[in-house]
């Protein structure tokens, strides 16, 4: 799953800088990056459960969070707007293809929900963005 997060966020049509880590490395990392904005994607969370049909869903749950660098302190929701509505863009084209690049013989797609958080003046360099949360399920009819 983080090759082909990995992968979908080198598609995109706005360039980036992806990282996968965890979350307490990213104030260090991100005085680091040149090209904004950046996806970070934090360890992935994967869950098993055996259906009453006999039927193994698994799913694994990602966080990740895109932000771009800003220039100033953003204090009121009037501030935030646009620097977030600016990212909704980027996001929707990575949820576009990922979706479109998921093997669609495993995942259901209907059960996918992003759910994006705000998060405004992150870090000593200054970045605003979303953290964004999917829960991927998957289902076998293999045992575990």
């Amino acid at each position: 799953m983080k090759t082909l997060i990995e992968t979908v966020a080198g598609q995109l049509s706005t360039p980036n800088t992806f990282h996968y880590c965890e979350e307490y490395e990213l104030n260090f990392l991100a005085d680091g990056v040149e090209t904004w904005p950046a996806i970070a994607l934090f360890p992935i969370i994967y869950k098993k459960k055996k259906m009453q049909n006999g039927q193994i869903r698994s799913a694994c749950f990602t966080q990740m969070l895109f932000v771009n660098k800003t220039e100033f302190l953003a204090s009121s929701e009037d501030e935030k707007l646009p620097i977030l509505e600016a990212l909704e863009g980027v996001i929707d084209e990575f949820i576009e293809r990922l979706s479109t690049a998921m093997p669609t013989q495993l995942f259901k797609f209907t059960d996918i929900e992003f759910q994006l958080v705000p998060a405004a003046n992150q870090f000593d360099v200054n970045v605003d963005g979303y953290y964004v949360e999917a829960e991927l399920v998957k289902f076998s009819k293999v045992c575990l």
